[in-house]
Order: C-alpha cells, then structure tokens, then sequence
C-alpha cells in the first residue's frame, strides 16, 4: 500500500513538473509565477533540506487558494518526510 501511494505522488510529481517546464518552454516570466509554482517552490524546499516546516507553512497559506490536489500531494510528502525522520531516529 505504501508503495503504490509513493508511486502515486511521483507520478502526480513528474505531471506537475512536466506542466512547468512546459510553461517555462513557453517563456513565461519568472516574475510572474503563478500560486502553484511558488506553492512547488516550497514543497521543493523541504524535499531538498529535509525540514518539513516549508511544506507546513505553504498548505496553511495556499489551502483554499489552488486545487486540493496540489495540498494532498503536499501532505503525502509530508508524511513521508516524517516516516523518514522516524525511521532514521535511533533507539538509545
């Protein structure tokens, strides 16, 4: 189970970033980027640093304001990046 729900937010993940750098072919302005690409930067910030205190404060201030899917994926990875966290946490 846990695995096709991994397979299912890489594949929504790829969509996404397949869709940006479409748009980015099309030569859309950096400065205009829309609530969904700066909501990706985010989520992006805490794949890279580990540190899901970016994805946490991207749900709260885009929640409402770009499609749901956007926010579930978001917590997918949230709560992989905590299974990380616990799974790598030793015992002492």
């Amino acid at each position: 189970m846990k695995q096709k729900s991994e397979e299912l937010i890489k594949y929504k993940i790829e969509k996404i970033y397949l869709s940006l750098i479409f748009k980015n072919i099309m030569d859309i302005d950096d400065e205009n980027d829309t609530l969904q690409e700066q909501f990706l930067y985010e989520v992006d910030k805490s794949t890279d640093t580990g540190d899901e205190k970016y994805i946490l404060n991207a749900i709260k201030l885009y929640k409402g304001k770009i499609d749901d899917d956007y926010i579930k994926m978001a917590e997918n990875i949230l709560t992989i990046l905590l299974e990380e966290k616990i799974e790598s946490m030793e015992i002492n």
